[in-house]
């Protein structure tokens, strides 16, 4: 007899015939219904209380949604689909009769995976993704958009046993798991609490709950499944000559994992992360030496993304003198633009940076760190960090290579600081010779950084250039001093350490920062050779001390020899983040936000796809200088200038980047507002347009 049909021979206890279904019902459950209700299990106990302890300890119970509540609840994600808007769009389909199983493509090629089909013509395929962050996190990346990312989420839901594999919707979408998507969908749990209540929430370990799902192989998320070992720690080592993700990094990029370290702990929540950051500089270039005891180096500016890089490992605290495999567990990576936002498209970097585990150097420098990130079990997660910039780099142009001055007339040049006697017929190369090399090929696309990095599918071919090592305390260091709450985790835990704070060695200054860079990505090269890796992506952003105002002269001609983005110039001095005078920035080309105002329109022959026509599009748009309009008509595509003439709403109110060559007085212009000797701009250009209203990187 089947435990259906006598509840009370269940495990010897009186159980009612609902409670067994339910249990069965959950058995079968796929992961976003578990999510889903459990995502209506915690609105319901949230809301019947008042307090704010009370609400937190209760969140805390849910480990399992703690991404899914963060990612929701963090006010610079938008998934750009609304709930209103997909059941106006399931309507249309079940009015048209297109509604049922589609041919969506998978993970598998030679197993489709299902999903909702396309109700264009010709049905668009796209992966379904693997779990509810994965979609909101291509939703918010723009990665789908319009009526394929509308399809992608009903094929998910369909996939999901959200929305049933049958013909017709009618009723669903009122659901109480759909109504719970959403909200999440619409990031309006309606939930009884807020941002800041979830930021300062003490979570429990694990990924189960302890109101009765306890974290198990069968109640993970999706993605979220390790392999089962004796020793954790020794789980997430690669094989000797092998690269691989960190332990605990998933396919998706957001996946739950008892890996995963917060990116920003309540030390340094979102609201907070500051980096250094420059001011600019005009020649004449004395003011660097109008204090003679002041050192200063140089480097190229390169025109790419600022990216952080945040290498968490685990520190155990049982050995004095522990060995370098027991002392550096790379457990988890995270990447950040410098505001402190999340980028997901580096995991080849990412896999590039495994090695770093074994740098005999980082032991060092994480014990000399006294502020953790996490405690662990057997340890303390203790954070590196390096500041660099991401660059896609592309073969210059025939126009771009016929711009650069020729350097020299071919004759020898006698290397720098070789000791030998300039010959007649040699050059001295100035200093600049040593920032970059001569001639270069490539040169940086920021266009295609920016979209790629905006994305969350990996970056295959790109460069990371790296200018800082930091410690966890240093990048905290907003002044440059190190606050007393930041020494209170400190490695006092560890045993047998004793430590007296040195501000000097928390916060070495930048000279000698730029020896642990050129020994950090040096070692690390050596190392993907030794592994057989051909195309290595980190490099050392080369940084040369200069010591006059004719060496910085010579460096700005060669940057305007070669078309470089300008120089930037680094005290020698401790970090501070935050803007200061110790980083100075010279461009040739000057650039700034701007937010259209409105634009222009006129008939243009344009070339489209390779064959010209005649098209109604933009001309330029408006934006004010210091209080007075200027024009802008240069650096849009011809799709952009077709595109944002049929909808201006597409970059009206909307923020670009331009760069101009420098201020001007403005010209009259009838109607336009300008004319009276206000500033204006020389030259200017569209270098982007940030279509979700304002930069994010």
């Amino acid at each position: 007899m089947s435990s259906r049909s006598n509840p009370a021979a269940v495990q010897g206890n009186t159980v009612t015939q609902t409670e067994i279904e339910d249990g069965e019902d959950r058995a079968q459950e796929t992961d976003l219904q578990r999510t889903l209700r459990r995502v209506v299990e915690l609105q319901k106990r949230v809301s019947s209380e008042n307090s704010k302890v009370v609400k937190q300890g209760i969140i805390a119970e849910y480990p399992d949604l703690r991404e899914l509540l963060e990612f929701v609840y963090d006010p610079d994600h938008r998934t750009n689909v609304s709930y209103g808007s997909l059941q106006k769009y399931m309507q249309a389909q079940t009015d048209s009769g297109v509604t049922g199983r589609p041919k969506a493509k998978g993970k598998n090629k030679s197993t489709p995976t299902p999903g909702i089909t396309s109700s264009h013509p010709h049905p668009r395929p796209h992966p379904i993704p693997s779990n509810l962050i994965d979609l909101f996190v291509q939703l918010s990346s723009k990665a789908i958009t319009g009526n394929l990312a509308k399809d992608v989420v009903l094929a998910f839901l369909t996939e999901n046993h959200v929305l049933p594999d049958v013909q017709g919707w009618k009723g669903l979408a009122h659901s109480e798991q759909m109504e719970t998507f959403g909200r999440l969908l619409d990031r309006n749990l309606i939930a009884g609490f807020g941002a800041k209540t979830l930021q300062d929430v003490q979570w429990l370990s694990g990924l189960g709950s302890t109101t009765g799902e306890p974290a198990t192989e069968d109640n993970r998320p999706r993605g979220s499944k390790q392999r089962k070992v004796a020793n954790p720690q020794a789980a997430a080592l690669p094989p000797a000559g092998e690269l691989a993700p960190a332990p605990g990094r998933l396919s998706s990029p957001l996946g739950s994992n008892t890996w995963k370290t917060p990116l920003h702990p309540n030390l340094a929540s979102l609201d907070k992360f500051e980096v250094a950051l420059g001011k600019s500089i005009d020649p004449p270039f004395d003011v660097l030496f109008k204090d003679d005891q002041a050192t200063w180096y140089a480097s190229r500016k390169l025109d790419g993304v600022r990216c952080l890089t945040f290498l968490d490992f685990l520190v155990p605290m049982n050995s004095d003198q522990p060995t370098s495999r027991e002392t550096k567990t790379l457990v988890s990576v995270h990447f950040v633009s410098r505001t402190g936002k999340p980028f997901y498209s580096l995991s080849k970097l990412e896999t590039q940076l495994t090695p770093l585990a074994d740098l005999p150097q980082l032991k060092q420098w994480l014990y000399a760190d006294p502020l953790m990130v996490v405690p662990r079990e057997g340890g303390v997660v203790k954070r590196l960090i390096l500041d660099g910039e991401v660059c896609v780099m592309r073969p210059k142009s025939e126009a771009e290579k016929e711009a650069i001055q020729p350097r020299d007339d071919g004759t020898v040049v006698t290397p720098m600081d070789s000791g030998e006697q300039e010959q007649p017929g040699t050059r001295t190369p100035s200093r600049a010779d040593e920032i970059w090399l001569a001639d270069d090929p490539f040169v940086e696309d920021f266009a295609s950084t920016v979209s790629l990095m905006r994305r969350t599918d990996t970056i295959q071919h790109l460069s990371y250039f790296i200018f800082d090592v930091l410690s966890y305390t240093q990048i905290n260091s907003k002044g440059g001093a190190v606050p007393s709450r930041m020494t209170s985790n400190s490695n006092s835990a560890l045993k047998g350490e004793e430590r007296k704070e040195d501000v000097a060695a928390l916060n070495p200054t930048f000279g000698a920062r730029i020896k642990n860079i050129r020994h950090l990505v040096s070692w690390l090269n050596d190392e993907l050779v030794r592994r057989g890796v051909k195309e290595k992506i980190v490099k050392d952003l080369k940084q040369v001390k200069i010591g006059s105002v004719h060496e910085v002269e010579g460096m700005v001609s060669r940057a305007a020899e070669e078309g470089w983005e300008g120089l930037v110039f680094r005290k020698d001095d401790i970090y501070k983040g935050k803007r200061s005078p110790d980083i100075r920035k010279f461009k040739k080309w000057q650039d700034g936000e701007y937010v259209v105002e409105s634009i222009d329109t006129s008939s243009m022959r344009l070339a489209v796809n390779g064959v010209f026509g005649t098209y109604e599009a933009l001309s330029n748009v408006w934006v004010s200088h210091e209080g007075h309009r200027v024009s802008v008509g240069s650096g849009f595509t011809a799709e952009q200038r077709i595109r944002y003439a049929k909808d201006p709403e597409g970059i009206v109110g909307k923020m670009i980047t331009v760069e101009y060559f420098s201020e001007s007085v403005a010209a009259s212009r009838a109607g336009q507002g300008g004319g009276d000797g206000g500033k204006s701009l020389r030259f200017p250009r569209v270098k982007m347009v940030w279509e979700e209203g304002k930069r994010g990187m």
